[in-house]
């Protein structure tokens, strides 16, 4: 009788494959339109919110910790800094005129503490250039600037640093959340289990079916899902087997047993050793 292998162990494939099978199954074989048609509404959707759980925490490992967003604002914000020193530095070197070579001197002078702050640490360069500026924009050296026609420049790179500083306070919130949720170690079992409960449930319904209520559409329905789902365990026990992994059954689990019955993996639930393999 044709059954889901919800015994399939997924130990050895690596979180991608996992995520992706799970992924795979509740789009292409254990759909939400079957679950309803089948009265597993319920038990879909906490298949579905336990793979989209899984989906957020893989997509969030994958994407911190430097963004490119957040090494492009660093990267436009030293160059707002380096357009500042530099111009002052011309002036206090090569000025013709001597109010504004004195005024170079003075600002490059105020600049001189910060002016390995791009090498700095985002935190650290933050701080340094918000002191710089603030500086810069203070009254008792607003003229010194304003001859070096900096005034404009130096606005600029302060709402760079600023816009940088905003990100970077939202990227750690956003590490501060990832750091209170669940890990992909602890949301994998959890997602294996709801898959387990969903194929055992739909293996329950074609189990009466067959034996009792004996409806052909049903039967169609019900083993059309079984040969999906199953399908995809035996394609995730290729990918296993392809890149040198132990599969999960201990035979090769793509031969049918009646050429004109499609069949479940033999065995795939077998016992796979070790820990699931880290991205």
């Amino acid at each position: 009788m044709k059954k889901i292998q919800a015994d399939y162990s997924f130990t050895n494939a690596r979180n991608a494959e996992q995520m992706q099978l799970h992924t795979n199954m509740i789009e292409e074989a254990l759909t939400e339109t079957f679950a309803e048609a089948q009265g597993l509404g319920e038990v879909w959707a906490a298949y579905e919110a336990a793979v989209q759980a899984e989906q957020d925490c893989f997509l969030s490992n994958r994407k911190f910790e430097d963004t490119p967003i957040l090494q492009a604002g660093d990267a436009k914000r030293d160059n707002g800094f380096y357009l500042v020193a530099n111009v002052a530095d011309a002036y206090a070197k090569f000025a013709l005129d001597e109010a504004e070579k004195a005024a170079g001197e003075r600002v490059a002078f105020l600049i001189q503490p910060a002016r390995d702050a791009a090498h700095k640490g985002y935190a650290e360069e933050t701080s340094i250039l918000t002191d710089l500026y603030g500086k810069l924009q203070d009254p008792a050296n607003a003229t010194d600037v304003e001859t070096l026609h900096l005034t404009e420049a130096v606005a600029a790179a302060k709402a760079a640093n600023d816009a940088f500083n905003a990100l970077y306070v939202e990227r750690s919130k956003e590490l501060r959340t990832r750091a209170e949720s669940l890990t992909m170690k602890q949301l994998r079992p959890l997602t294996d289990a709801a898959f387990r409960d969903l194929a055992e449930a739909v293996n329950a319904l074609y189990r009466i079916n067959a034996l009792v209520t004996k409806d052909a559409e049903k039967e169609a329905a019900l083993g059309n899902a079984i040969d999906l789902a199953n399908g995809l365990l035996v394609q995730l026990d290729r990918v296993i087997r392809a890149r040198g992994g132990n599969g999960s059954s201990t035979t090769d689990p793509t031969e049918p047993t009646d050429p004109t019955e499609p069949t479940d993996p033999e065995n795939p639930g077998g016992d796979g050793g070790g820990t699931p393999e880290e991205i």
